[in-house]
């Protein structure tokens, strides 16, 4: 919503190719964050939930430094691996030459120092806020997730936009600058915290090996996952321009808004997935997997609906001028996303039983599928690239969400049959 809200205020101030620059930015840096961060933000709260659970909370502070000096070398990780991308001598790109010279390109890259410091940011207040919310500060950890990031890039972008000043090197600046006061907050509270309820030490390379234990199926499925869900809009900026950039990301930041209700049900029944699964509890699993579905469609279906409907006033109202180009793009977004309610949250559910080979067989399937498309789309020319994106975006998405929903199934089904494969 905030990042929906960003796009509103730039189209007003300025033009959709800042706000695609900014988009961009934004889509390498969580690439970026998520591939080369560890797997960190989803490490951080399983790994401090154990510290806290009465059997080492004398970890809990080394833990909690170690989690934050990680996303330091994530972000210096990433530096490292743009500064190479672009020395890989052309020679090299053999195959599908024009796209993937377009790719590897210095132009197509994000500039390494501003990447970095976005990457440290992302994936610091991301774990930060993980962490809180392990430390049993949900409010403050939400606060650390969504509201402190986003201020200073709401206010500035207003107040830039007022003084007609406003591109997108300020709203990548905000960006950062967002990040790090929300990594800033989350240590003064949790210092406070653990000082308070957690004593004592704990040995640093402990708290590094703990912390990297996961990075394994569950890092590569979170890997594949951020590059299934960034990587089309990345294509759009090179195959098209950055304008059509802007209007695709905000068209799929639209598209998501369908989704809020699914969100909503994830927060409220998600924890309960977790739970039968541990307990083996197989039965109430799939009666409250079923239940949350269904009130997924029953939430998404009517905003869906109304997206499509006022499709056109919608976009006017943000201040798009290719309204037509626009809502294309928006209906075939919308489409995917509503495929997306009618198999439930089964990405969470997946999540939370484990079922991480479940889970990369699906991201992989559909990853295969926008690669190769987007290969094609790059390679031929065509006339309106980022329509045929968007179809791919959306039949790569929808291939993920029926597979994972029928590899969910068939996990629940063997588990109902054999209780113990439930722990």
């Amino acid at each position: 919503m905030v990042q929906t809200a960003v796009g509103w205020l730039t189209l007003h101030y300025t033009s959709s190719a800042e706000l695609g620059h900014y988009y961009v930015f934004v889509a390498w840096t969580l690439t970026l964050g998520w591939v080369l961060g560890f797997g960190l933000p989803e490490q951080a709260m399983r790994i401090v939930s154990v510290a806290y659970s009465g059997v080492g909370q004398t970890q809990a502070r080394s833990l909690c430094l170690t989690a934050l000096s990680l996303s330091l070398a994530s972000g210096a990780l990433t530096f490292l691996v743009l500064k190479l991308a672009v020395s890989i001598p052309s020679e090299l790109r053999i195959i599908f030459p024009s796209m993937t010279g377009a790719i590897w390109s210095p132009s197509a890259l994000p500039e390494p120092v501003i990447t970095a410091f976005g990457v440290t940011g992302l994936v610091g207040s991301r774990v930060a806020a993980q962490l809180l919310k392990s430390c049993r500060l949900v409010t403050l950890g939400l606060y650390t997730e969504f509201v402190i990031p986003f201020t200073p890039l709401v206010i500035g972008a207003w107040f830039f936009g007022e003084s007609s000043r406003l591109d997108s090197t300020h709203l990548i600046w905000l960006h950062v600058l967002g990040g790090f006061l929300s990594i800033f907050s989350a240590i003064v509270v949790l210092t406070h915290h653990i000082r308070r309820t957690v004593p004592g030490k704990y040995a640093l390379l402990t708290a590094v090996r703990q912390l990297l234990l996961g990075v394994g199926p569950q890092w590569f499925a979170v890997a594949m996952q951020s590059i299934l869900l960034n990587a089309p809009l990345i294509a759009v900026s090179i195959l098209a321009d950055a304008a059509a950039a802007g209007i695709f990301g905000l068209c799929m930041r639209l598209a998501a808004i369908s989704m809020i209700g699914t969100d909503v049900i994830i927060a409220i029944r998600g924890p309960s997935f977790a739970e039968f699964h541990t307990k083996g509890e197989i039965q109430l699993l799939q009666r409250s997997f079923s239940a949350s579905r269904r009130a997924a469609v029953a939430l998404a279906v009517p905003i869906t609906i109304l997206l499509i409907v006022f499709s056109q006033p919608i976009l006017r109202f943000f201040g798009v001028k290719e309204v037509a180009f626009a809502q294309e793009i928006l209906i075939v977004l919308l489409l995917g996303r509503l495929i997306y309610a009618f198999v439930g949250p089964v990405s969470y559910f997946l999540w939370m039983i484990r079922a991480f080979r479940e889970e990369i067989v699906a991201t992989v399937a559909a990853l295969t599928i926008l690669v190769s498309g987007t290969l094609i789309v790059g390679n031929l020319s065509f006339k309106n690239p980022t329509f045929a994106l968007s179809v791919l975006t959306t039949a790569s998405l929808s291939v993920r969400f029926v597979l994972q929903f029928f590899l969910a199934g068939r996990k629940t089904a063997a588990a109902n049959l054999d209780p113990k494969k439930g722990d």
